[in-house]
């Protein structure tokens, strides 16, 4: 829940610096959720697809 709540918060952001024509890049670690989850969120929020995926995953940190 605790990603979702940075979405919510940087759905806002996105749409005025688009709004502003302001260039800006972003990034998405992909930590906890699935692509198919992140892809919905990404939808429901209306934030566009990130510029970055960094794939990070939610593995064990002793992996």
């Amino acid at each position: 829940m605790k990603k979702l709540i940075y979405l919510v918060k940087i759905a806002p952001l996105i749409q005025e610096l688009k709004k502003k024509n302001i260039i800006y890049k972003f990034i998405h670690t992909g930590q906890h959720y699935d692509y198919n989850m992140s892809k919905k969120n990404f939808n429901d929020l209306e934030i566009p697809e990130p510029d970055i995926h960094l794939n990070v995953g939610s593995a064990s940190h002793a992996t």
